[in-house]
């Protein structure tokens, strides 16, 4: 028969009983405290999910992003939306389940940890809701991207570097193009470009009025003297745009027809009338081509139009101006000299102006620049693009770089900003280098082969968009 034994309980003290009523208390106090924390999180979750899904136009979000979001700006003056009490009620959504290590954690980490998800989850709403953050494409009025090519046999040159600006910036903004041509081209291959240009952009095809045969009946019989004796070429043979000529004072033999183009972009083309419905060139040459997709805030226009420039370049200095020639024609025109030129600290032109100095200073890479329309047509500066270019025509060592520069140098350098300089990292290609910057190859330096090889893994939706055109390699330095 099993032993029972008679035990007695006594009551605990009453200090020990008064501690274990404290102890309870403060327990169900924390665990009510933790579960209203989860309900609240639960409702609000909810509601925001529902607030990002009713009444915004953005994809529907990864429920997982929504939730987990890190590292995104706290904004408590987010409000959910109004719903009419007829109306069906928000639609509900999983919430992750909260993970098991937070079981295992303090009390006060699972309460911190909680408040820290809510304000990421509140952040990421405001973001997905257009909270004022993402900057947006400006369409700025009067402005036209323009170039300059031999002939239709440039056709496809052209319409490379146009696809690629396109998909690159201009199907933001849908700006004009305007293709100066030395040689007319026919329909179809206007058509060939605008194909890669898009609906919305007008392509127009300037070509020039004269024929070389036109300029030389133009010329007095001294001009063409000159121009045969530095062409090479006996008065009776037919001189052609490819033939090379030469001039005293610049070191390099040019083909007539790239001659023809400095000069061209020196003066010509401040006189066409095709410019004149136009406030702002976006000049680029065939050859500089795009390697990226820039932003909102990449834009250059938004730059030189915010800001009242009238030049706005992509690299600097390219080459230099200088010798006694070139002093002689700045004096005449604007009673002083250029005899250096610098970027400031805040990348602006910094320019030392003396009438005694012989001029010699840095010069604007012509690749890729914005100029101001209105300044460089007033009647000084027309007055300085005649003088540069005379007395003969066909020159090329007083080039549109020079023609550009010191209008700017000399009477605003304030208002002309280096594009670097003011962070805007564009990675345009030419002659083998970022920017056109010597120190800064691209490689593989040929543009077809960088295209080929990198293109397709750095760009790939713009390569399914432009892989079909991209045939010119582009000119490698010298």
């Amino acid at each position: 028969m099993p032993r029972t034994t008679n035990t007695t309980l006594k009551p605990p003290p009453p200090k020990q009983r008064k501690r274990d009523i404290l102890m309870f208390a403060f327990g169900c106090v924390c665990t009510l405290t933790v579960m209203g924390t989860i309900q609240n999180l639960s409702r609000s979750t909810q509601t925001m999910t529902y607030y990002m899904t009713d009444g915004i136009h953005h994809p529907h979000p990864n429920k997982d992003n929504i939730i987990l979001m890190e590292n995104q700006t706290d904004q408590t003056d987010l409000t959910p939306p109004i719903h009419n009490k007829n109306s069906s009620p928000p639609p509900t959504t999983n919430r992750p389940p909260v993970k098991k290590s937070w079981m295992n954690a303090t009390m006060t980490n699972v309460v911190q940890q909680l408040e820290q998800q809510t304000n990421t989850n509140t952040a990421a709403v405001a973001k997905l809701a257009g909270g004022g953050t993402t900057p947006q494409w400006t369409r700025y009025e009067g402005v036209v991207i323009a170039t300059k090519v031999h002939g239709p046999q440039n056709a496809g040159e052209a319409r490379q570097m146009i696809c690629l600006l396109t998909v690159a910036y201009n199907q933001h903004v849908n700006y004009d193009i305007l293709i100066f041509s030395t040689l007319p081209w026919n329909d179809h291959d206007v058509a060939k470009v605008q194909e890669y240009a898009g609906d919305n952009v007008n392509v127009t095809v300037v070509a020039d009025p004269f024929t070389l045969e036109e300029h030389l009946a133009n010329m007095t019989t001294l001009e063409k003297d000159m121009l045969y004796k530095r062409c090479k070429v006996q008065p009776h043979e037919n001189l052609t745009w490819s033939h090379k000529c030469c001039e005293d004072g610049y070191p390099h033999c040019t083909g007539l027809g790239y001659a023809w183009q400095s000069e061209f972009r020196s003066y010509q083309i401040w006189t066409q009338q095709a410019l004149q419905p136009y406030k702002y060139m976006f000049w680029i040459d065939s050859d500089a081509l795009m390697t990226q997709s820039w932003t909102p805030d990449m834009d250059p226009m938004k730059l030189i139009v915010e800001h009242d420039l009238v030049l706005l370049f992509d690299n600097f200095p390219k080459g230099n101006g200088k010798g006694p020639a070139l002093t002689d024609k700045i004096k005449q025109v604007y009673n002083t000299s250029l005899c250096s030129l610098r970027l400031s600290p805040q990348g602006q032109f910094d320019s030392t102006l003396n009438p005694e100095c012989g001029a010699h200073f840095g010069l604007v890479h012509g690749m890729f620049h914005i100029t101001n329309i209105e300044f460089y047509t007033s009647a000084l500066q027309m007055t300085w693009a005649k003088v540069l270019t005379s007395p003969y025509h066909f020159q090329r060592q007083f080039d549109d770089q020079i023609a550009v520069t010191v209008p700017a140098a000399i009477l605003a350098p304030d208002r002309a900003w280096d594009m670097r300089a003011q962070g805007l990292n564009l990675s345009v290609w030419h002659n083998g280098d970022r920017d056109g910057k010597p120190g800064e190859p691209l490689r593989p330096r040929g543009y077809k082969m960088w295209w080929n090889t990198k293109g397709k893994t750095l760009w790939p939706e713009e390569y399914a968009a432009c892989h079909r055109v991209i045939h010119h390699p582009g000119r490698r330095c010298r």
